[in-house]
């Protein structure tokens, strides 16, 4: 009943158009602020959760957006402001 449930939330996420709202949010967070740090992880994992009940999630997000600011651009560039950010810290 659960798994139901979970991906009737998923689909329901996606008709309101969820994930590029999602991805526009994490393209905006500035992970040197400890809370929005937090917060990114936070989405990265409902984007997880979200391809682990609905397989199609993992494409639609590829598809979203292009190459300056779709979801891959912005998860690709995560470890590289993590370190620029840790780098600055003494």
């Amino acid at each position: 009943m659960q798994e139901e449930e979970a991906l009737q939330l998923v689909e329901s996420m996606l008709e309101h158009d969820a994930l590029s709202q999602l991805v526009y949010r994490l393209r905006h967070f500035n992970e040197s602020v400890p809370e929005e740090a937090e917060a990114v992880q936070k989405l990265l994992s409902v984007f997880e959760n979200m391809i682990e009940v609905k397989p199609d999630v993992a494409e639609q997000l590829v598809q979203l957006g292009d190459n300056k600011t779709g979801f891959l651009r912005c998860v690709m560039l995560l470890p590289l402001i993590s370190f620029v950010v840790l780098s600055r810290k003494p």
